[in-house]
C-alpha cells in the first residue's frame, strides 16, 4: 500500500465526538483497534509487510458510522463510513471501512472483500470483539446470526475461518490464545 496520509489518534477521536458515538461503541471501537495493532505487530515482525499505522487509524474509524445502523440490521454504516472517510482525505481507511462488514469476505466482487493485509486484519479483529470482551469468532458470529439470515451462518463462519488460518499461520500463537496474548500486551503498552 501507498503511504496515504492517515489522521492522528487525537483527530480519530474528534471523530468520534463529531459523529457522536455513544460510549458502548467507543469501547467496541478501541477493543478492536487493541487486536488489530496486536496484530499488525505480530505479523510484521514475522516479515509481514503491513502497514500497522494504517491498521491503527482504520481500526479506530472502521465503525464511524455505526450509528446509522442502530436498532436496524442493515449495513449501510459501512458505505456511509467510506464516504466520509474518503471526503476526509483518507481513501485507504476508507476502504478498510467498506470492506469491514461480516459479508464482505463471501461478496461476488473481489474488489469489495478483504485483500490486502491490513483489510483483513482490520476485519477480523473486527469478528473477535463482541461486548467489550475478546471472543472467538464462532461466538461472535452467532450474535450475527440472530440479526441476520441463520442459513448464511456457516458461509460465513467458514470464510472467516479461513481468514483466521491464514493469519495465524504467520504467528506464534494459535486464535485460542488471542484474548490473552492481547491482554498482556495492552498491559505492558
Amino acid at each position: 500500500m501507498d503511504q496515504s496520509k492517515t489522521p492522528s489518534r487525537k483527530e480519530c477521536v474528534q471523530l468520534f465526538a463529531e459523529q457522536k458515538l455513544p460510549k458502548n461503541l467507543i469501547d467496541h471501537i478501541m477493543l478492536v483497534n487493541r487486536i488489530a495493532v496486536f496484530l499488525a505487530e505480530k505479523l510484521m515482525d514475522a516479515g509481514i509487510p503491513i502497514n500497522v499505522d494504517l491498521v491503527d487509524k482504520a481500526s479506530l474509524l472502521h465503525d464511524i458510522s455505526k450509528p446509522v445502523d442502530f436498532g436496524r440490521a442493515t449495513t449501510l454504516h459501512a458505505r456511509a463510513g467510506a464516504e466520509l472517510l474518503l471526503k476526509k482525505g483518507y481513501p485507504e481507511i476508507s476502504e478498510i471501512a467498506r470492506k469491514h462488514l461480516v459479508i464482505s469476505i463471501c461478496s461476488r466482487d473481489p474488489k469489495d472483500q478483504p485483500f490486502t493485509w491490513e483489510e483483513k486484519v482490520v476485519y477480523y479483529s473486527d469478528k473477535r470483539e463482541n461486548n467489550n470482551d475478546i471472543v472467538s469468532v464462532k461466538d461472535r458470529l452467532l450474535g450475527w446470526k440472530e440479526m441476520h439470515d441463520p442459513s448464511e451462518f456457516s458461509k460465513y463462519f467458514e470464510a472467516i475461518s479461513t481468514l483466521e488460518r491464514e493469519i495465524f499461520n504467520k504467528l506464534p500463537l494459535r486464535p485460542d490464545q488471542l484474548r490473552d496474548a492481547v491482554l498482556k500486551w495492552h498491559e505492558e503498552q
